[in-house]
């Protein structure tokens, strides 16, 4: 994935079980989803062309969501107003709501080949190097 449309080093991506989407991302209008082999889907935004998600077809219970298409406040919650503290590393707030939290541990991570020691190596969850066809994950 090109560095431009996933807006980091490497697109992560996280698998979900697609019932705990809510509401269903075909609700939108804006999504998109197209065959793009035999055995995968994948979809995109119809407004502005950023990747959403990645489907294997025999495998419609899990979904992989690019996590850099979550905004801030949907993914580790909304800035509590008044509990601004600054650190030695800038402000920091406390953080209320936010999905982030609800799925850590839940999903599992692929194409760890692309990692980044002492960071992306630090989420938590099951990691596959390439896929999680195999089912077996490492660290």
């Amino acid at each position: 994935m090109c560095r431009k449309s996933s807006g980091s080093l490497v697109s992560w991506l996280w698998t979900v079980r697609t019932s705990e989407i809510e509401p269903p991302l075909a609700a939108s209008s804006s999504y998109k989803a197209y065959d793009s082999s035999s055995n995968v889907s994948r979809s995109f935004c119809s407004s502005c062309g950023c990747s959403l998600t990645f489907n294997y077809k025999d495998k419609p219970e899990e979904t992989d969501i690019y996590l850099g298409t979550l905004d801030e406040e949907c993914l580790i919650g909304g800035k509590v107003p008044g509990s601004e503290q600054t650190t030695e590393h800038g402000v920091k707030f406390e953080r209320h709501g936010g999905i982030g939290g609800d799925w850590v541990g839940r999903g599992h991570q692929i194409y760890l080949e692309n990692a980044v020691p002492g960071l992306t190596d630090r989420i938590p969850g099951s990691k596959f190097l390439k896929g999680s066809k195999d089912g077996q994950g490492f660290l």
